[in-house]
């Protein structure tokens, strides 16, 4: 056959396997098994929509996302995620270790002496100078006794410090 079929509006049924080069349809397509693209999937005014805990997958490489509650996007298998760029949210937190290739910026200024909210937690006051939050207050380099061995993240000590050397200080067992 060499020519248009037009169905008037009613339907194909029992048809075996439909060939072609386009498609159009007007509201959806329906299937109840997989359906197998040879090129990209685009939607043009829509989103596309997973359920049932399932979302996007890389076959060859194992690795997606994909959601099972309403507040985390999860990696499939547990695989990294790399960017070049930043990755930014209203915290960031880590259940292990946490490293840096280069220097940790801080951007929020602290003064000593008043409230900081965690124990351990580090800020820095206007000059630069490191806080640490201990008993609930900022506290800096100049607050530790006497004589303590103090560490400083640059080659020259802090005004009013001197820099000792030949002097050992127990590290332990």
């Amino acid at each position: 056959m060499h020519t248009s079929i037009d169905m008037g509006g009613n339907n194909l049924n029992s048809a075996g396997v439909v060939n072609g080069k386009y498609g159009n349809f007007d509201v959806s397509i329906v299937s109840n098994g997989p359906v197998t693209a040879g090129g990209d999937i685009r939607s043009t005014g829509g989103w596309i929509i997973s359920r049932h805990g399932r979302g996007w997958m890389d076959e060859t490489h194992g690795g997606g996302f994909y959601m099972t509650d309403n507040e985390w996007i999860r990696s499939l298998n547990n695989k990294s995620i790399y960017t070049g760029g930043q990755l930014k949210g209203g915290s960031v937190r880590s259940d292990s270790d946490l490293s840096a290739g280069g220097i940790l910026k801080l951007d929020q200024v602290n003064v000593a002496g008043t409230w900081c909210p965690q124990n351990g937690a580090i800020s820095h006051d206007s000059s630069g100078g490191i806080l640490s939050c201990q008993s609930g207050r900022w506290s800096g380099i100049d607050n530790y006794p006497i004589g303590s061995p103090i560490p400083w993240p640059s080659t020259t000590p802090p005004p009013g410090y001197f820099l000792m050397a030949g002097q050992r200080f127990p590290c332990g067992s």
